[in-house]
């Protein structure tokens, strides 16, 4: 698949592949779950497809029915009911800054070669011609597996968290696919653009490239790892650490948002100031188990305004205790959907939201 041409959700990966553990993504390209390690992501839960699709469906999405448009109700994806039905909610993970890492991995890759080898099959087509002797590639398709084998070439799978990359060389060059496969194990299993100014001036030599372009590779470089240094400290001031995923539920009524760092409501929504709080003073207040800028917050999402109920776990404490702090927000949700209309509604608006309280609490229980 040429990346360069593909309309997909970068960075977005869905849990319902059929497989433990595993999570594919819209280039058809599988994921153990090792790969978010070092990652900040954001997991949401869907019980409908409808709701997914309309939130992350595209035009080339893997899921849905073909010839119907995106979040037409008729859509379907029998992948999406299988895995609801054995496991529950289908989970739809984002990884943050993503844009920035899959043009990152598409530099990588191939960007320092000319231009046919731009897609898997230019770059086996380069080596196949005699215009170079070694090609790091991602081997996700069969008929380029079957060029491979017709032409004789040789390959050499390299273990990363994308599944599919292999060195492809000519029968001779043996000593320069296995010094390739030596750099790139030395990070985790790609040509990184954390590679040192040495080791990324040899990718370009041993990958056949010129001179120039190799020299043009390494200043790109440079500049990327600058902008994700940057990132990383925003990440740092923001509060973003690995251990502080947010869980979203979707739901018809209501979205739920669970996170250990009171913090995350205001980086989820990408806002300063939400309902009379302040993210900065947020990043400011001492945030413990026992008192917390933020315990629970019901209200209306700022741009639309679908009515959020957000939950500090981290505030939560024992049974009692994070009982009544669910019941205290499911409240303040419950008398906003019903308008407040206590005088008539008083008993339907006090059972939803002890029908919800005990909802959340058993989600929260198994997280």
């Amino acid at each position: 698949m040429n990346l360069q041409e593909s309309k997909t959700n970068e960075g977005v990966f869905y849990s319902f592949v059929g497989l433990s553990n595993t999570w594919v993504s819209d280039n058809d390209r599988t994921y153990k779950d090792n790969y978010f390690k070092d990652k900040t992501y954001e997991d949401f839960y869907f019980d409908s497809f409808y709701d997914m699709d309309k939130e992350f469906g595209h035009e080339n999405s893997l899921f849905g029915t073909r010839g119907l448009p995106v979040g037409h109700p008729k859509r379907k994806s029998s992948s999406f009911d299988m895995y609801y039905k054995q496991y529950g909610p289908a989970i739809v993970r984002v990884v943050k800054d993503t844009n920035l890492q899959e043009n990152i991995r598409r530099i990588l890759r191939e960007e320092i070669s000319a231009k046919e080898a731009y897609s898997t099959y230019g770059s086996i087509k380069t080596i196949i011609d005699g215009k170079r002797d070694v090609a790091f590639i991602e081997l996700n398709n069969i008929v380029n597996r079957l060029l491979i084998s017709l032409k004789s070439l040789k390959k050499i799978k390299v273990p990363s968290s994308i599944e599919s990359n292999y060195i492809v060389y000519r029968e001779g060059s043996e000593k320069e696919a296995q010094e390739l496969y030596d750099i790139a194990m030395k990070y985790d299993g790609s040509l990184s653009y954390i590679a040192s100014e040495e080791d990324s001036r040899r990718i370009g030599q041993i990958l056949g490239y010129k001179q120039d372009d190799i020299e043009d590779y390494i200043k790109h470089n440079k500049k990327i790892r600058g902008i994700t240094e940057n990132i990383q400290r925003i990440q740092e001031m923001m509060g973003n650490k690995k251990d502080s995923s947010v869980k979203v539920f979707n739901y018809k009524k209501y979205t739920l948002i669970l996170s250990k760092n009171p913090c995350d409501i205001f980086t989820h929504f990408k806002v300063e100031d939400l309902h009379g709080l302040n993210y900065q003073k947020c990043l400011s207040h001492k945030n413990t188990k026992e008192d917390a800028y933020i315990a629970g917050l019901a209200n209306k999402t700022p741009k639309t305004k679908k009515d959020f109920l957000f939950l500090n776990l981290n505030r939560l404490g024992k049974d009692k205790e994070k009982m009544g702090l669910i019941m205290h927000e499911t409240m303040h949700l419950s008398l906003g959907l019903h308008k407040h209309d206590v005088n008539k509604k008083e008993e339907e608006i006090i059972t939803w939201a002890e029908k919800e309280a005990y909802k959340i609490y058993d989600i929260i229980k198994k997280l």
